[in-house]
């Protein structure tokens, strides 16, 4: 049973949702139980959906491999990384894999990012992706076995600064990993590879996870997480 208090004078002062049953009622001012269902048509309310996973790049203390980091757009109070079209440039993030992850579900890794050239050339981003589970249960830091490589072909659309959005592909999802897990992301632009043909640099802002869900929490804070 879901309780939501309302402050407003004119309005119910309680509503409760039982979601066994979908029924939601409200409670007046005057403390008469009404059945919204018959006032506001039928509601379905749905437990699973898409969260995001967020993180930040991190320098990885490489000057050979870091890219700039500089003022984007037409304002110089706004910064981001630029990875250049000549070299192979990289960065990290680090997720922790939260609690109300749908278990089985896969996650889609994405990039937000800007073209800093109005050319429609194709920009190649790799992912190295480590999954490491935690509690002791023998996953190892870089493990060759818990590591996943994706890369995304994504083309400019012919607007400097544009916020671009590229995701991995279905086929390319990274497989499912319990809470408390650890998904350690190395973000590159390939930028001397020939399939990698936009002129310019190239700008991220952040590296994150869309996920399903289906629950706030787990049963237990330890493996097993759903029992």
């Amino acid at each position: 049973m879901a309780i939501v208090k309302m402050g407003a004078q004119d309005e119910a002062s309680e509503i409760k949702f039982d979601s066994s049953s979908t029924n939601l009622t409200q409670t007046n001012l005057q403390g008469v139980i009404e059945e919204l269902n018959s006032k506001i048509g039928t509601i379905q309310f749905n437990g699973d959906g898409w969260k995001d996973n967020v993180s930040v790049l991190t320098d990885t203390g490489d000057a050979n491999t870091r890219p700039a980091y500089y003022a984007i757009g037409e304002s110089s109070q706004y910064f981001c990384y630029h990875f250049a079209d000549n070299k192979t440039q990289f960065l990290q993030s680090i997720f922790h894999i939260n609690h109300d992850i749908k278990q089985g579900t896969p996650m889609y890794p994405h990039i937000h990012w800007f073209p800093s050239s109005t050319s429609t050339g194709v920009v190649l981003w790799e992912l190295e992706c480590n999954i490491i589970k935690g509690h002791g249960q023998g996953d190892v830091l870089g493990a060759i076995s818990k590591t996943y490589t994706r890369r995304i072909f994504v083309n400019g659309n012919g607007l400097a600064y544009e916020h671009m959005v590229a995701e991995v592909d279905d086929v390319d999802a990274l497989p499912y990993s319990e809470p408390d897990s650890i998904v350690v992301i190395t973000l590159k632009r390939i930028g001397q590879d020939p399939l990698d043909t936009f002129v310019g640099d190239a700008g991220a802002m952040m590296v994150d996870l869309h996920y399903q869900s289906d629950r706030e929490t787990t049963p237990n804070k330890v493996p097993d997480f759903y029992a």
